[in-house]
């Protein structure tokens, strides 16, 4: 028997990140995040800190973000997590 409660339908694959370019707009140093699965819904983490997201482009697979401050070079683990509990860990590790 399976309770009811332990089931959980998503309704699009988890995230998955392919891909980090930082760029700047209008004067403000950005991410763009590319990936799959992303939806408006969609919030990227940066060593566990949330990015202040900039834009959204479902169909380029984009989400461009400020991430918050940190050391020059320092390499953050990045994760993107939707509303439906999935994360791009899943395919990602």
């Amino acid at each position: 028997y399976v309770l009811p409660s332990a089931l959980n339908v998503a309704s699009r694959p988890a995230p998955s990140i392919s891909s980090l370019a930082t760029a700047t707009e209008a004067g403000v140093r950005v991410v763009q995040v590319n990936g799959t699965s992303f939806g408006p819904d969609t919030r990227i983490l940066f060593d566990g800190q949330p990015a202040a997201i900039r834009s959204f482009d479902e169909a380029a697979g984009r989400i461009t973000v400020v991430a918050p401050p940190a050391l020059a070079g320092h390499r953050a683990a990045v994760v993107a997590l939707n509303d439906d509990g999935q994360s791009s860990l899943f395919s990602q590790g």
